[in-house]
């Protein structure tokens, strides 16, 4: 399952994807920009930094698909105790 999930987490790299998810969207955008700075000035903390940011967007995008289906028995769980403290 993880060898089929490596395309697609490259392919959601796209910002229109990405804008989706405002926070993994921030941290792309972010990683593009320490990309400009350390082309124009090229250190290895500035190269650790870009590489750290673009792992964690791949990685994001990579547990995406395991996180969907936990995710919203999560949130309905969540609901119903809501509705139960509303109620009671």
């Amino acid at each position: 399952m993880l060898w089929k999930a490596t395309p697609d987490a490259f392919k959601k790299l796209d910002p229109r994807v990405q804008v989706k998810n405002p926070v993994m969207f921030v941290v792309e955008v972010g990683a593009l920009l320490c990309m400009y700075t350390a082309i124009r000035s090229s250190s290895a903390f500035n190269w650790t930094i870009v590489v750290w940011l673009w792992l964690t967007v791949v990685f994001a995008n990579l547990a995406e698909p395991w996180r969907g289906p936990r995710q919203g028995q999560a949130d309905r769980c969540a609901g119903q105790g809501a509705r139960r403290w509303r109620a009671g």
